[in-house]
């Protein structure tokens, strides 16, 4: 892909299929557990590294997206941070993600905060994972975009192109959009 400075956002085009794990065999998950997409947290200092550009899948794939992570609360328990994932495991305002899919790929998240004294969550989404949505009237755009993955999840909020919003009161537009959830199950660890 390619990164272009459009105003003030960053703009990227898929030129070609992009394969993170090798998908060719029926046991490619086993050799995918060394390397693992992305992971990212909710938090003030996380919402400045959200995904704020655009991106234009070109109506090319991502294969082999692997995540297989277990939560462990912060040792500070006063912090309210949740793990998120996703193709871009946070978006915030002015994102906008077009015709792109992710094939053949595997997200598991786990909740394990029984040490904790609260409860913690986590939010997949195989396109965006957690959308942070400010007062800005520059909406998050997902369009043409699809998922064909298996998710697991245990304490977990999950939507299979995207996770959850920060802002009740605005949406996500999603149009011409969809996900296939081969398998969706609570995990067992």
């Amino acid at each position: 892909s390619t990164g272009i400075e459009d105003g003030n956002q960053l703009y990227y085009k898929m030129v070609n299929d992009i394969y993170v794990n090798d998908v060719s065999s029926p046991t490619w998950k086993s050799a995918a557990q060394n390397n693992q997409w992305a992971v990212g947290y909710t938090s003030e200092e996380a919402k400045e590294s959200a995904f704020g550009g655009v991106f234009n899948g070109n109506g090319y794939k991502v294969f082999g997206l692997y995540v297989n992570k277990t939560y462990e609360a912060p040792a500070d328990d006063s912090l309210d941070l949740s793990m998120t994932t996703g193709l871009f495991p946070s978006v915030k305002d002015s994102a906008k993600i077009y015709a792109v899919g992710v094939e053949n790929s595997y997200f598991a998240l786990r909740n394990n905060s029984a040490t904790a004294q609260k409860a913690y969550s986590g939010y997949i989404g195989t396109i965006a994972g957690y959308a942070y949505l400010s007062t800005s009237t520059d909406p998050i755009v997902i369009d043409r975009c699809y998922a064909s993955a298996d998710v697991y999840t245990a304490g977990v909020y999950c939507g299979m192109v995207a996770g959850l919003s920060s802002n009740k009161n605005k949406t996500i537009k999603l149009s011409n959009s969809y996900g296939i959830c081969k398998k969706s199950e609570k995990h067992q660890h």
